[in-house]
């Protein structure tokens, strides 16, 4: 057998190792959070119902538990308000070429998706969906959302094609384009 590493074999000194490494994020895995550190007290969106507690959001007041009346309360934009107000997504899903009989069952199919996301997190929504001659476009706040609604078409309409594009490091904004295969015409006798 082959040693993988002897004494007698040369190394690469440290210093030169590390400089091809990739620099390491000193910060604290509490400071990296998507959302920031945890906030204290209750946080109320006025957009929308929703209630940040106990380093989450919640949908509402209904359900939360062991909170008492003297918490300081807050009233400030949620993370997907404040991103829909912006201008912001995350997801963007464009489907190209849509067939006029499939448009309203693609369209319900990715409410429904979006629906059973923002459920189980009501950070997780689609922001807006836009409905263009043949094509569709979806922002969503979460890209893996995005990825979700696509899986969901790609499952329902089996001969679409997906093609993912992904941005550059400071940007998570994942895009997703589908396209439907063109219809052949048949010259009928």
């Amino acid at each position: 057998s082959f040693p993988y590493y002897t004494k007698s074999m040369p190394t690469i000194p440290r210093k030169r190792r590390e400089a091809f490494r990739e620099p390491q994020d000193k910060r604290s895995r509490h400071d990296v959070e998507e959302f920031g550190r945890g906030k204290q007290g209750l946080i109320v969106c006025p957009e929308g119902n929703e209630v940040y507690y106990r380093k989450s959001w919640h949908h509402s007041f209904d359900g939360l538990k062991n909170f008492s009346e003297d918490k300081k309360i807050i009233f400030k934009l949620c993370p997907f308000h404040q991103m829909a107000k912006n201008g912001q997504y995350e997801g963007e899903i464009i489907i190209e070429r849509v067939p006029e009989r499939e448009k309203q069952d693609l369209i319900r199919l990715i409410k429904n998706r979006g629906e059973y996301r923002t459920k189980r997190d009501p950070m997780d929504r689609i922001i807006k969906i836009e409905e263009r001659n043949d094509a569709i476009r979806v922002e969503t706040s979460e890209n893996q959302l995005a990825q979700e609604i696509a899986h969901g078409i790609l499952d329902r309409f089996k001969k679409a094609k997906k093609k993912v594009l992904r941005a550059g490091k400071p940007s998570d904004v994942t895009s997703i384009i589908i396209t439907f295969p063109v219809k052949k015409l048949t010259n009928a006798p």
